[in-house]
Formats: structure tokens, C-alpha cells, sequence
């Protein structure tokens, strides 16, 4: 009778000890589950932090790029006006009307900066960041006006190539 107690006791202390070793062990794997969860979870916003950086980077690029491009139309034009001023040829017309188009396109190169500047906003602004899709959304219009600054900029190109055969058309009378 003893005998059987004693084994009886040693099973019961056996059930004891692995139900005991059970929960530690579930309870270690759920541990390990939510430092893996936190680790991954740190993981994602440092990522999502670099690119909002690079997207920071290439916003206040693509601005500084308008600041120059600004200042080539304003150069043009203030080009184009001292000419108009000293001279009354037939070309006046002509480069009144690139006077104008200077004009127009620093105009439009001002608008296409403070566009940058609220998409920037736009892209600092934590809560439309976290849904991919909005993040998605604002790099393709982030494109865009990457597309359009160089569209300006070919305009400006052309019309500095024009500026100058103006000026030797001036040259040669």
C-alpha cells in the first residue's frame, strides 16, 4: 500500500511538473512572439522613417531645383527688358512677347514650388504616411512634378536658344 502511494505520489508530482513546465514553456513563447512582434514593429518604422527622410530629401531638391529655375526666367527676362528698352526694331514685338513668356514661366515655377511645399506637408503628416496606399499616392504626384520641373525646364532652355538668336539677329543689322 505504501508502494502504490509512493507511486502514486511520484505521478502526481510528475503531472505537477510538466503541466508546471508547460505553461513556463507557453509562457517563454509568447514572450519571444512579442519581442519578435516589437523587433519587426521597430524594424517597419525605422524603414518607414528612412524613406519619409528621402522623401524629405528629394522634396526640398526638387524645391531648391524651382529656386533655380526661378531665377533663370527672372535672368531672362530682366535680359529681355533691358534689350526691349534700348532698342525699336521689328524684333521688339518678338521680344515682348518672350518678356511675357519669361514671366509666365516664374510664375508657374512659383506655384509648382508652394505645390512642393504643401505635398511636403502632406508627406510630414504622420497619419496620411501610415496608409500605403495615400504614401503610394503622394510619390506618384511627387513624380509628377518632377516630370513637370523638367518640362520647365526644357521651356527655359528653349527659350534662352531663341534669346540668344534674338540677340544675334540684333547684332547683325
Amino acid at each position: 500500500m505504501k508502494t502504490s502511494r509512493t507511486i502514486f505520489a511520484i505521478a502526481v508530482f510528475a503531472i505537477v511538473l510538466a503541466a508546471t513546465a508547460n505553461a513556463l514553456f507557453a509562457q517563454q513563447n509568447g514572450q519571444q512572439q512579442a519581442q519578435q512582434q516589437k523587433q519587426m514593429q521597430q524594424q517597419m518604422t525605422q524603414q518607414g522613417q528612412q524613406s519619409m527622410n528621402q522623401h524629405m530629401t528629394r522634396s526640398q531638391q526638387m524645391m531648391e531645383w524651382m529656386n533655380r529655375l526661378r531665377e533663370r526666367a527672372n535672368k531672362l527676362g530682366e535680359q529681355l527688358a533691358q534689350r526691349t528698352e534700348r532698342k525699336q526694331t521689328r524684333l521688339q514685338e518678338q521680344e515682348r512677347l518672350m518678356q511675357n513668356m519669361s514671366a509666365s514661366v516664374g510664375s508657374m515655377t512659383d506655384e509648382m514650388k508652394a505645390s512642393m511645399e504643401q505635398l511636403q506637408k502632406m508627406m510630414q503628416n504622420k497619419n496620411m504616411v501610415a496608409d500605403q496606399q495615400m504614401e503610394q499616392e503622394m510619390l506618384m504626384l511627387h513624380q509628377n512634378f518632377q516630370n513637370m520641373g523638367e518640362h520647365v525646364e526644357n521651356t527655359l532652355t528653349t527659350m534662352e536658344r531663341i534669346n540668344n538668336r534674338l540677340e544675334q539677329m540684333e547684332s547683325a543689322k
